[in-house]
This record gives structure tokens, sequence and C-alpha cells, in this order.
């Protein structure tokens, strides 16, 4: 007995249609196995894997010694069966109309009686024959005929009731059904049990298509509408964010206006602007005066919140001194840590400048040396600071001897409307907003801020800051190239090439020009040389031209000077409001700098704005 090509083949198509099978069932019962469709589906895949296993064994019966008449009733039965119940499948799984459905299943009851019983009554096959191959022959008998003939027109009239529906799932689910109204041939057409490699082919080709689209309809696309349903609800609760911060920045303006007023009219009858005061009316007006300043600091936090929530905030970033900074703030709070009783330490020295919004970085370290002493009974509390030179950031450290902050706390120090002890309320009153502010705001200047802490020993706030980029500017000055003993005349530009070009044509008029590459170097010469004319690029890294205008403005030496703004920028409008005389752009052109030159040469001082 030998096993030929085609053997093989319905062999494979067997063990595949059992592997897909089985497989799919598995997908069912992970996915969701109490809905109806996967309830239908799931039965017609365990019924297809089995008769796809024992089709292949099946395929060479002889070799194991079984009766070829069971065995091809039992691969039928197990065939109908699949298909009235896939059938089922499809109906519900397509969504098709109730009545239809309700008729479905009337119908499939009868249909698979009738036909198992003509395959168990020797009404279907007849005349099984050995061949050598190992499979056995037999012949198809007319009931049994007529059995096909039923499957052809039960699945035909699914597939009409697929293409009726005009919808994309069912256009879909018609594909294979047309591949198991093929496979139906592999039994009606053929009287060789091994022909049955094409029933398990077409009936592979069309698990795998129902397979997709219940991976398609049941597990990626819910998830694709899921994702888009989050998507929608998150642009939803954005902007729902967007409306509540911007409600509360109008309603923090709309409080705060009044509220300035009420604080500012009690402050002038604290001051006896309207008459005496008996010693209680002074006591409660403190009071109002004190409570007045806690809730326009609730009013203020809110506001920055929102601002920041809603976008609205922005950062004006700055060459900023630390120490400075860092002095200006203890000398704030020195009184308040007086009146505690508490120590104010400075701990800082010799730290670079700051590239940050001052205003906001004042608002970052202010609340954290006032929580430190609001949090301290006492001891004291040092501020210090140090540079990172590897991430180029100032760290400046703020240390209290205070209560601490609980473990169980210290993950939530940071959300909003929370304090660190709220046994501890009444004693430090607050809104919690404090440090979810400082947060923001560090992290919008792209830096970080974090502690530590142990209870009844106190607590370390961190921040990191960018230091600013101190580029030390070259001292390059330039020296007139020609003997001249015309008047003198000062270019300060950071670009040397536009000093020689200005040097050249000038010196041709008999004018002695002077160079200076760095803002500083230009002040100096002003100083030293007394130039009649000053000409200045604005565009300068570091101090810029308008601040050396407003320099030499403010210097009674120099103030008489005229400028001549040379640039690459269109900027004269803004010239003559700092006061500078003159303003052409670059390249420059010798006729129109000789004219300008000559121009403010001939007006005297007094006569310039």
């Amino acid at each position: 007995m030998s096993i030929g090509f085609a053997t093989y083949l319905s062999i494979s198509a067997s063990v595949t249609l059992a592997i897909f099978g089985s497989a799919l069932v598995l997908l069912i019962v992970w996915q969701d196995p109490r809905r109806r469709s996967n309830w239908y589906f799931g039965l017609s895949m365990g019924v297809l894997a089995l008769f796809g296993a024992m089709n292949a064994v099946w395929q060479v019966p002889q070799q194991f010694d079984l009766e070829p008449k069971p065995l091809i009733q039992i691969v039928t039965s197990l065939y109908v069966g699949a298909l009235i119940l896939i059938f089922n499948f499809v109906i519900v799984f397509a969504e098709i109309p109730l009545n239809i459905r309700a008729i479905t299943h009337l119908v499939s009851i009868p249909l698979a009686i009738i036909t198992t019983g003509l395959i168990w009554t020797d009404n279907f096959y007849a005349d099984f024959e050995p061949l050598a191959t190992g499979a056995y022959s037999y012949r198809v008998q007319p009931l049994g005929y007529a059995g096909v003939g039923v499957g052809l027109l039960y699945l035909l009239s699914s597939i009409g009731v697929l293409f009726a529906q005009r919808s994309e799932k069912a256009r879909e689910l018609s594909v294979p059904m047309i591949m198991l109204v093929a496979s139906i041939f592999g039994f009606g057409l053929s009287n060789d049990l091994r022909r049955h490699g094409f029933t398990a082919i077409m009936t592979t080709i069309s698990v795998i298509l129902l397979g997709r689209l219940m991976l398609k309809y049941q597990v990626f696309k819910p998830l694709i509408d899921l994702n888009a349903e989050l998507q929608r609800k998150n642009e939803q609760l954005s902007e729902a964010t967007r409306m509540k911060a911007q409600f509360l920045a109008n309603m923090s303006h709309e409080l705060r206006t009044p509220l300035n007023s009420i604080i500012g009219y009690t402050d002038l009858v604290l001051n006896r602007t309207y008459g005496e005061l008996t010693e209680l009316q002074g006591d409660r007006l403190k009071k109002v005066v004190r409570n007045g300043h806690l809730l326009l600091e609730l009013i203020n936090d809110v506001l920055d919140l929102s601002k920041i929530e809603a976008g609205r905030l922005e950062l004006t970033l700055g060459r900023v001194p630390t120490g400075e900074l860092l002095d200006s703030l203890m000398q704030t709070f020195e009184p308040k840590a007086r009146e505690k009783g508490l120590m104010l330490v400075r701990g800082y020295s010799g730290l670079p400048a700051l590239w940050v919004d001052e205003t906001r970085a004042r608002q970052i370290l202010a609340n954290l040396i006032s929580n430190a002493i609001k949090y301290t009974e006492q001891g004291v509390v040092i501020v210090r600071g140090h540079f990172d030179a590897e991430q180029r950031q100032v760290i400046i450290s703020v240390t209290d001897t205070g209560i601490g902050i609980d473990p169980a706390n210290q993950e939530r120090v940071f959300e909003a409307f929370h304090q660190a002890d709220h046994s501890l309320l009444h004693p430090h009153e607050g809104t919690g907003l404090g440090l979810v502010i400082a947060r923001r705001l560090t992290e919008m200047h792209s830096g970080r801020i974090w502690f530590e802490s142990v209870v009844g020993r106190g607590t370390t706030f961190h921040v990191a800051l960018p230091a600013a980029e101190d580029v030390p500017q070259p001292s390059r000055i330039f020296e007139p190239r020609a003997r001249n003993t015309g008047p003198v005349v000062l270019a300060i530009d950071d670009d040397a090439e536009a000093i020689e070009v200005i040097q050249g044509y000038l010196e041709s008029a008999n004018y002695r020009v002077y160079g200076a590459c760095s803002p500083n170097d230009g002040l100096k010469l002003a100083h030293e040389l007394k130039p009649v004319l000053i000409t200045l690029d604005i565009r300068m890294p570091g101090v810029d031209g308008w601040q050396v205008l407003e320099a030499l403005r403010r210097d009674p030496a120099t103030a008489p000077i005229p400028v001549l703004i040379i640039t690459a920028t269109d900027d004269r409008n803004l010239a003559p409001m700092v006061g500078a005389e003159g303003f052409i752009t670059k390249p420059v052109q010798p006729a129109i700098l000789m004219d300008n030159v000559r121009r403010l040469l001939a007006v005297p001082a007094e006569a310039r704005p």
C-alpha cells in the first residue's frame, strides 16, 4: 500500500483544520463565551476541529483496521452539524433581523435530525470497497444526493440572506460561506474517501476567513473603537479642564479686585487716616487685614494654577543673579522666622546666575522657605545651594527641623489641595496649592523638584533650575588703521568684519575709528575716548545693544554722544524711543553711512532730542 501526494495533501489539510478549529475555540473561551454568536462559533469550530482530526486518520482506515461505513457516517455527521452551527452563527453575527433568526433556528433542528437519520440508516452511502492506497471507495445513494442538495440550498439561502443585508460585515461573511458550498462537493461528487481532502481544504479556508472576521469585529475593531472613544473622552476632559481653568481665572480676577479694595481701605483706617481707633478696634481690623491677605494668597494661587492648567502662563526668561535673589528672599522671611524664634541660615555663596523668569523663580523659592518656617516650631531653616556642572543646573535646598512628612503622605505632597499632615490642619492653614504650583513652574523651566523627609526630624526640599550660559566675550579692541587727524568715532559690534568695513568707510573721510567687539569694551572705550559719534549694533550676545545704549544715556559723561544704530534687523521705530539719533540697516551703504554721520555731527548736542 502506497500513500500518494493527494492523500498527503488531504491529511495536511485535515490536520490544519483541526489546529485552526481548536485555536479558534480557545479564542472564543478567552474573548467572551457568553455571547450568543460566540457560542455558535465556538461549537462549530470545535466540531470542525474534531472533523479535521478524524478525517486525517480516516484517509487510510485500512492501516488502523477500521470499518469504513461507521467512519464516514461519523465524519459526515460532524460535518453536517458544523455547517448548521456555522449557519446559525453567521445569522446572529451579521445581526440579521430577529424574525429571520427565529425561522433559521426552527429550520435547523429538523434539518439536522433528517440529515443525520439519512446518514445512519444506510440511505446515504453504500457499497464500500477497499483500495490499494488504504482508503475505500463508496457509492452515494439517491437520498444521499438529495441530502447534498438540501445542504447546498441551506448554505445558498444563508448567502442570499447575507447579500440582502447590504452591510460590510454581511458581505464579508458571504465569502467563507461560498467556500463551504464548494466543500460540499467533496462528499457529494466523489466516490473515494481520499477526496475528502478537498472538503478539508475548502473548509479550512472558510474557517481561516471566519476566524479573521471574528478577530476583526470582536477583538481589533472593539479596541479601535475603544481607543477612539478614549481619545474623544480625553478631548472632552481637556476641554472641560480648560473651561474650568478659564472659569477659575475669571472668578479669581473678579474676587481679587474687590478684595484689594477691602484690604486697602482697612489699611487706611488702621493708619488713622479717618480718625483714632480704640485698641479693640485696631486689633479687629488687623485680623481683617491678615485674613484678607490669606484670602488674597488663596485667590492668587488658584489664579496661577488655573493659568498653568489652561496653558496661559508664559515665562519671560532672563539672567538672574542667584545670590541676589536668595538674599532678597532671606531678608523678606527673616522677620517671620524671628517671630517664631527660628534661625534662618544662609548656606550658599558663589553660585552662577539662573536662566529663569525671575518672578516665578522667586515664587518657587518663596513657597519652599515659607513652608519650612510654617511647619517648624523650633530649630533652624537652612537655605543651601550648589552648582551641578554636568546638568548645568543650580540646585537650591531648603532644610527645616520641623514636623516632617509621614511616608504615607509623601506621594501626595505635590497633589492639589493636599497638606502634609491633616491632623495639624488648624495650626498650619493653607490651600495645599503652593507645592503644586512650585512643581509646575519648575517643570516649565525644564527643572525638577524633590524632597527627603523624616517624621519628627524635618524635611529638605531641593529645586534644580537651569543656570545661565555665561559666554565670556573676547576682549578685542580695534585701533585706527590710518594715521588720520580727524574726529574720533567708536564702532561697537560683535562682528569684527563689520567693524573693519565701518573703519574703511569712515577713515577714507579722515575719521579716526576705534572698534570694540564686546559691549563692556565698548562702554569702556566710550568713557576713555569721548568720541564724537558711536555706531552700535543692537543684536549682540549677552548684554545687547539696547542695554549698552541705556547705559550710555544714564552716564552724564557719555549721554551727549550721538549714537547711530547699525544692525541687520529693522527696529528703526524703537531707536528714537530709547535715545538713538540715527538708524541704518546692514549691509552698510557708504553713501548712507556718510550722510548719517554728517547729519548727526552737524546737530549741536543741546538740539538733539
